[in-house]
């Protein structure tokens, strides 16, 4: 980062601190775990440079469901360090206002990002409905 910052050092520590736990939280297992393996990825640039049907679309809404779990789970974390944070400001000499809205922020930005991933369950969701009813009818 370059420029003016918002947070002393000692503050953007604190942040990167609680970003570090969020972001463990929500990637049970590590990150490689959340990597698709060599073949799959292979396949899934083979189908987007030569074309033909994705593999695995039963997987993409597994990984939107995991998704939402997960920003659901960060949320929860995030409000309940905004309350935290709110208590500090109210026992600290220096005010927390700049880190408070970072925090609001950051949640305000997830939650559009859940309330988009419930969206698209919900069109799938949909879609399968739609596909079963055409293969019985």
């Amino acid at each position: 980062f370059s420029g003016e910052t918002l947070l002393s050092e000692q503050q953007f520590a604190a942040f990167e601190e609680l970003m570090l736990y969020v972001y463990q939280d929500c990637c049970p297992g590590g990150v490689d775990v959340q990597c698709d393996s060599m073949d799959a990825s292979r396949d899934a640039l083979k189908t987007l440079v030569v074309g033909g049907t994705p593999p695995a679309a039963a997987g993409t809404c597994l990984k939107l469901e995991r998704l939402h779990s997960v920003l659901t789970t960060t949320l929860r974390h995030l409000a309940s360090s905004s309350a935290s944070l709110k208590e500090a400001a109210a026992l600290s000499e220096s005010p927390l206002e700049a880190q408070q809205g970072a925090i609001d922020g950051l949640m305000q930005h997830l939650k559009r990002l859940a309330q988009e991933t419930e969206i698209q369950l919900q069109g799938g969701d949909l879609k399968r409905q739609k596909v079963n009813d055409e293969a019985e009818g």
